[in-house]
């Protein structure tokens, strides 16, 4: 009857050298023995003399033939190791003369990209010019818009804007002052008319102030004068991260010795990095009024505006843009606009805006289109040799 099966731990051996297994010599350090004698094979290294009738003729007068045991050659010598190199090789380089430009690297702009400042004296489609400098404020003559915070209003003005604004939306860096001041006279021209009489009303001026009070959190202000209107405003700009932008204000008028106020709120937010979406509630009293309604008067009845935008970036084409705008004064509706606007580069410093909207309850509409460009890259060639 077999046993069963037991397990026998095994153990290697704590080094090669007890794994050696003695072996017998090698052909060339064995002798033979002498005749009549223990034949057995021995081993030796040493010298000795040779016994007579021992060698392979057994005469003992022929020298035994050699059996090819010259000591063995010394082992080659292992190969370097291989050594990669992964520089440019002489032949690599083309034989042509290096060139060494030293400076401030800006990144160019491809064509088609989304609408943004450009460096330089250019000219507006709006019928102004600018002056842009990174290291310093920007200069506007002509027809302008000034600049005003989100929760703010603008206003189209004839005269001179001078500004140091990055952007009237992003939150500024911690420390940062940024300013932009307007004066001229109100523009009441259409800005859609190519032909007409030139129309200008009051002397009006504007001025926005931001302050980067934390790196998320900037502090706004806006003043707005005109002949017997005084605006104040204070707001503030607050960057969430990846939960959006809020900006929320309250204005101040003072317009014919009505006194009432305006909050707006607003909230925006980029979808997947690819969609931004924004919302903008506006509460206006009755008696408010500002430059942007300069003309018409102040508000007669309690408003309220609600806004909706969508601004989908198309990969070489631009941004396309969609807006909604509904408008109730007390409880009736009062105005509902949608709109769509396309902005993009058609050259590498040409760029091109082009919008409509469209009022759904008195079914009026309205198109225009921008078009800007530095005046010295359209001089350039054309009457400029340089």
């Amino acid at each position: 009857m077999l046993s069963p099966v037991q397990p026998v731990p095994v153990r290697p051996a704590p080094s090669m050298a007890s794994r050696a297994v003695p072996l017998d010599p090698s052909p060339c350090d064995l002798q033979t023995s002498e005749p009549a004698m223990d034949t057995s094979v021995a081993g030796g290294n040493a010298d000795a003399d040779v016994i007579p009738g021992t060698g392979s003729t057994l005469s003992g007068d022929a020298a035994a033939s050699p059996l090819g045991c010259e000591p063995p050659q010394a082992a080659a010598a292992q190969a370097d190791t291989p050594d990669y190199s992964f520089d440019l090789e002489s032949g690599d380089v083309p034989r042509v003369p290096v060139v060494v430009i030293s400076g401030v690297s800006r990144p160019s702009r491809p064509w088609f990209a989304s609408v943004s400042g450009q460096d330089g004296l250019r000219y507006g489609g709006d019928r102004n010019w600018v002056y842009r400098n990174t290291t310093g404020p920007s200069f506007s003559v002509g027809n302008i818009n000034a600049n005003a915070p989100t929760w703010g209003s603008s206003a189209p003005v004839g005269g001179l804007q001078i500004s140091n604004l990055p952007s009237t939306t992003a939150p500024l860096a911690e420390g940062s002052f940024g300013y932009s001041s307007s004066l001229g006279r109100l523009n009441r021209m259409d800005p859609s008319a190519t032909s007409g009489a030139v129309d200008y009303g009051a002397s009006v001026g504007n001025s926005t102030v931001r302050y980067g009070l934390t790196p998320v959190l900037t502090l706004e202000g806006q003043m707005q004068s005109a002949p017997s209107l005084t605006t104040r405003g204070m707001g503030t700009t607050y960057a969430a991260g990846d939960y959006g932008t809020f900006q929320a204000g309250a204005t101040q008028s003072s317009f014919d010795a009505a006194s009432a106020w305006r909050y707006r709120f607003g909230y925006s937010v980029d979808v997947a990095d690819a969609v931004n979406l924004g919302y903008t509630n506006e509460q206006i009293g009755a008696g408010f009024g500002d430059l942007s309604t300069y003309s018409g008067g102040v508000a007669a009845a309690p408003q309220t505006r609600n806004t909706l935008t969508a601004g989908v970036p198309i990969s070489g084409w631009g941004t396309l843009s969609g807006t909604y705008s509904g408008l109730h004064e007390g409880s009736a509706l009062a105005e509902q606009r949608v709109g769509l606007s396309h902005s993009m580069f058609v050259a590498p410093k040409v760029k091109l805006a082009v919008g409509a909207d469209r009022d759904i309850i008195s079914g009026n509409y309205e198109w225009r289109a921008n078009l800007s460009m530095p005046v010295d890259t359209f001089m350039r060639g054309t009457w400029l040799s340089w």
